[in-house]
Order: structure tokens, then C-alpha cells, then sequence
């Protein structure tokens, strides 16, 4: 990671975390920082240099119930170097286990004059904006000659079009989305764009951005900005009236207008953004999400209709709070969201941003009376690797939805069609697919053989995307992995937290003898001894699936894997067995090694 790309990020990241310093839940810069190889849940005090953890921690175990302090200390960013860093802390005063829950925001000093600099023209061309007129805006870059317009959804711009000037022109004057004798008024704006006039007036009837269905008028004014004594942009607006002077009607205010409920952008608004998107975006890529509310129905239920609305805005809020600059947020049914994401540069960026998504909601209501649990689904698509088309996206993306809750719901699928099975959308209808039809097309094997070169190759640091994939594929919560004389549990990855903290019950002689001779038991009805105490361990849990892998040297048990899942499925086939035997193994050699 080069400096350079860390100084221009002056906000860090937020985390809450508990009295023992354990993040509990964070945004996506600190999923971005935390080492994802160490056992979850993730020590704040890892990422603080050793010299200041004791004064953080005597600041923090002094702050009395919302209290807040704030100071500075060195912190390890995702490069592995120690930045000085400003950090805000409170005591949130919600009870936790045997403590409370702290939040903390941390912002990175040296990036801020770096930041002030980057953004000093930015702010150029919205202060010209601003103080022009509300509707409609636009920037015309003189070097590169790209005409964009847009509007602004609360602090983010929702782009309509965005291409080379002359061929934006010659775009509308075919389609006949301006009439004849209107021709020559876009024509001269066109030129006065492209010749950087300091300020233009215009005045122009067409039909641009309802493609031909309804013509209004644009009133249309721009201003030139430089930028070091040299002609940079034309940015501008463009005021909108309907022709027949009905305000009620008038077609873009209606295009414009947000949720009533969430304040987020309408259906009908968000999806013809989303084929506007697919229209002018070319080769570069975005991603479709679909998120919606687990069990929302019980929720509405047993708490009411009320409580179901405030449960939605405030999963709204915190779908659009993690979205941020990454893309734009709406809402297409009663529980259901959309975003389109952008300026994700890689899958695990991506994750991190589903990953803070489905925290946060999870965390939303911590500390509520009546253990109230709100946990959200997403399913997520790629342009144009999984589509070109708004329905074909749409429809694999309801359908990756489908999966993630068919496997125990609060998580999210990535659509992968080598896990997933190729999807027609002919005869695609997500939710009249069974289980079966979703895994058919995948081929199991290349996978495992994918997973054990990656572990080959990346030896420890792969074990962490290995247990993701293999939480998907088996529809696992929890992967836990125990190491040492009294067996702690040193790696824990999952949807859910691990209430085991060690596994000391497989030393139980009893407990042993279910293993077969290569030192695997799966249970799939808890099919143990009542008596036994790793059988009240798993029934307090509520599991209904448990495979472990022991894991021996020398007739002598330094380890063990253990696979969970509370939610019921049909049972594992021998070659899923064996496959996932042979993973665990891998696995437990590459811990040995390194110890």
C-alpha cells in the first residue's frame, strides 16, 4: 500500500468495542485496517502502539456513562506502518456482557493537509454551484471534454449522463429529443461549453431526460472555473418546468422525489438511475445490492407497525451511513433496499463494506429492552461480469438475496456462478427455487481444489478466505479453530460469536470414542451422550450441525477444527465430508508449522 493512498484518507474508521477492548462492530475503514488472520473477535488495543496502550486504556476505564475524551496516539494502518492518529472515545453507557460498549472514531493527522489540498478546487465547483440556483447541475471539463449532469441526494451526486460533449449532441438531436427549431439553441450552448465562456444563459424545450415520452423546458445558466489562472471546468444548472405549468405533475420533481418513509431515493427513481448507470458506464464496473430485513413480518408482529417503520429508517440510515461515497441508496418495497456501489476497487473492499452493513444493523438495537434483534440479507451482483442488462443484474442479485437467506439469513452472497450454478433468466423465479436447483450447477470439487492451492500459496493468510468460502458453501455460522495443551480457542471466524473458549470436553475420554480413526465426527442430531459435556455445550447453543476435525501428531492431540450451523439442512455427502476432512487437516498442519 502506497503512502500516498493512505494521506488522502483523513478519516479512519469507527468501531465500538467492549470493557475488554474487543471490537464488536465497525465501518468499513476499520474492517479495512484490522489483520483479518487473527482470532475474531479483534483486540482495538493490537492496532495501538505498545508504548501508549496503557494510557488509552486508563483514559477509557475512567470515563463515566456518555462521557467523552478525545487525545492522540500511533496507530497500525493497513500498510503495517504506525500513523498519528486523533481519536474521539465515549462511554455509550449500554450494558454488555460484564461491562459496557465504548465507540471510538479515529481520524489519520498527517492525511488532513493532504486532504484540504485534494479538495481545495473541489469545493471550487460546488461553492459555484451552490450559490446558483436548485435543480438540475452540470460540469463540462475542458480537457477531457466529458459533459456530466446530475442532482444531489442529500451529499451525493446521482449522475443521469456523463460522456464526450459532441457525441452527448449528437445523441439527443437523433433521437428527436429536440425539436427542429430548438436545434440551434442546444447547438450554440454546445459551443460556448466547448469555447469556455465565462457565463451563458439559455432557454431550451426538449424531451432529454424522459427520452422522447414529455418535453419541458430548461432553463439553462454556467459559469467558467480556473484553476491556477487557467480555464479548468464550466459547471452550472439547469432549472426544470413542465410546459403546462402544473407543479403537482411536473415529471422530474416527481423523478426526484425520495421515499416518504426513509428519505432515500424512490423505486422509480433509483432504478432508472440503475439503467442510466448501465447505459453510459461502458466497461467500467459496479455492483447491484439488494438488501432487505430479516423475519421483518415477526418483527411487525410482535412489536407493531410502528416499531417496523422505525426499524427500517434506521437500517435505512446506516445502509446510506456505510454506503457513503461508495454509491447511492433507495428503496424498492416495504423492507427491501437497493444501492448500486461504486468505486469498489476489489472484492475484499466490497466485503468490507457488506461486512460493516450487516454489523451495524446487527448492533443497531444492542442494549434495547426486550432483546429486540434486527439482522439484515444482501445479495450483490457485478456489471458487466454477471450482467448487462437491469433485469438480468436485478434478478441474480434477488436471487443471491434468496441464497443468503436460505443458508440462516443476517449475511450476504456475492453471486458467483461457479458456487452459485449459472442462472437463465428466462426461467429465473428466485423464489420458487429450491435448495437443490440453486446448488446445481456447482462443482464442488474445483472449488476444494482451488481452496487447497490457495493454502499452498498463501500458506496462513489464506485460511481466513478459506473459511468465508467454506461458510458459504455449507451454509456454516461459526468455524472455530482450538490449539494447545488446554485447547483455546485461537481463530474464530463467523456470522454469529463464539461462546467457547477453549475446547477441554474433547479431552474427555468419552467424548473421544465418537471420532472415527481419522479423527472426524459429524453430528447432525447431536447423536452423543446425553451426559457428555460437549453434547450440553452444543444444545445450549442450539446447533444442529457440528463436524470436527482432531488434530494429532504423534498419537498426541495438539488441535481441533470445529464446523457449527444452527440451521437445519439435508445432510453432507460422504465426498463433502472427506473434501472438508482434507481442508482441516491442511489447515491444522499450517498452524503446526508456524507454532
Amino acid at each position: 500500500m502506497e503512502e500516498n493512498m493512505i494521506l488522502t484518507r483523513a478519516y479512519v474508521g469507527c468501531a465500538t468495542f467492549d470493557s475488554d477492548f474487543r471490537i464488536r462492530v465497525g465501518d468499513e475503514g476499520i474492517y479495512r485496517i484490522i489483520d483479518e488472520g487473527k482470532c475474531y473477535p479483534y483486540s482495538l488495543l493490537m492496532l495501538i502502539h505498545t508504548k501508549e496502550q496503557e494510557e488509552f486504556c486508563h483514559v477509557v476505564r475512567n470515563l463515566k456513562e456518555n462521557e467523552v475524551n478525545s487525545g492522540t496516539f500511533h496507530i497500525r494502518l493497513e500498510d503495517g506502518q504506525f500513523y498519528i492518529t486523533y481519536y474521539i472515545v465515549e462511554n455509550r453507557g449500554i450494558p454488555y456482557m460484564d461491562g459496557v460498549l465504548y465507540q471510538i472514531r479515529l481520524y489519520n493527522i498527517k492525511a488532513f493537509q493532504q486532504v484540504i489540498t485534494k479538495q481545495k478546487y473541489e469545493i471550487m465547483d460546488y461553492r459555484t454551484i451552490l450559490s446558483l440556483s436548485y435543480n438540475l447541475y452540470f460540469t463540462y471539463n475542458v480537457d477531457t471534454t466529458i459533459f456530466t449532469y446530475y442532482w444531489m441526494s442529500g451529499n451525493q451526486e446521482v449522475i443521469a449522463a456523463q460522456q464526450p460533449l459532441l457525441e452527448w449532441k449528437k445523441e439527443v438531436l437523433e433521437n428527436g429529443y429536440v425539436k427542429e427549431q430548438e436545434q440551434a439553441i442546444l447547438c450554440s450552448m454546445c459551443e460556448d461549453l466547448m469555447e469556455g465562456k465565462s457565463n451563458f444563459y439559455y432557454q431550451l424545450i426538449n424531451s432529454i431526460l424522459t427520452k422522447g415520452k414529455e418535453e419541458v423546458r430548461w432553463i439553462v445558466r454556467g459559469s467558467a472555473v480556473h484553476e491556477k489562472m487557467k480555464l479548468s471546468r464550466i459547471v452550472g444548472v439547469i432549472e426544470i418546468e413542465k410546459l403546462t405549468g402544473d407543479a403537482k405533475d411536473d415529471f422530474f420533481s416527481d423523478l426526484m422525489n425520495r421515499d416518504a418513509l426513509t428519505g432515500l431515493l424512490n423505486k422509480r427513481a433509483i432504478t432508472q438511475l440503475s439503467e442510466q448507470k448501465i447505459q453510459y458506464a461502458g466497461k467500467d464496473k459496479f455492483r447491484f445490492l439488494i438488501l432487505d430485513v430479516d423475519n421483518f413480518k415477526t418483527i411487525n408482529d410482535t412489536y407493531g407497525h410502528m416499531f417496523g417503520d422505525e426499524a427500517i429508517v434506521k437500517v435505512a440510515n446506516i445502509v446510506k451511513k456505510m454506503v457513503g461515497d461508495h454509491g447511492v441508496v433507495g428503496r424498492i418495497g416495504g423492507d427491501e433496499l437497493f444501492a448500486i456501489l461504486e468505486n469498489v476497487d476489489d472484492e475484499k473492499s466490497l466485503r468490507n463494506v457488506l461486512k460493516a452493513i450487516r454489523e451495524n444493523v446487527a448492533y443497531a438495537y444492542v442494549g434495547s429492552q426486550n432483546n429486540i434483534h434486527v439482522t439484515c440479507s444482501m445479495g450483490c451482483v457485478e456489471y458487466p461480469t454477471d450482467g448487462i442488462s437491469y433485469k438480468e443484474l436485478f434478478q441474480k442479485a434477488d436471487y443471491s438475496l434468496y441464497l443468503a437467506k436460505e443458508k440462516g439469513k443476517n449475511r450476504y452472497i456475492i453471486y458467483n456462478p461457479l458456487k452459485h450454478g449459472e442462472i437463465s433468466c428466462k426461467s429465473l423465479n428466485a423464489t420458487l427455487l429450491s435448495m437443490d436447483t440453486a446448488y446445481a450447477g456447482c462443482n464442488h470439487t474445483n472449488i476444494f481444489s482451488k481452496m487447497i492451492q490457495s493454502l499452498y500459496k498463501k500458506g496462513e493468510t489464506g485460511i481466513e478466505e478459506v473459511f468465508c468460502q467454506l461458510g458459504e458453501l455449507y451454509q456454516l455460522e461459526k468455524i472455530n479453530v482450538y490449539y494447545g495443551e488446554e485447547l483455546p480457542l485461537i481463530r474464530h471466524w463467523g456470522t454469529t460469536y463464539s461462546e467457547d473458549k477453549d475446547a477441554k470436553y474433547l479431552l474427555e475420554q468419552g467424548y473421544q470414542k465418537n471420532f472415527s480413526e481419522n479423527g472426524v465426527i459429524v453430528l447432525d442430531n447431536m447423536n452423543i451422550g446425553k451426559s457428555l459435556q460437549a453434547y450440553q455445550i452444543f444444545m445450549r447453543q442450539k446447533l444442529t450441525f457440528v463436524m470436527q476435525i482432531m488434530l494429532k501428531k504423534d498419537n498426541t492431540i495438539f488441535g481441533l477444527i470445529s464446523l457449527e450451523r444452527t440451521v437445519k439442512k439435508s445432510k453432507m455427502s460422504a465426498v463433502d465430508i472427506n473434501n472438508l476432512e482434507l481442508i482441516c487437516h491442511l489447515i491444522g498442519n499450517i498452524i503446526l508449522d508456524k507454532t
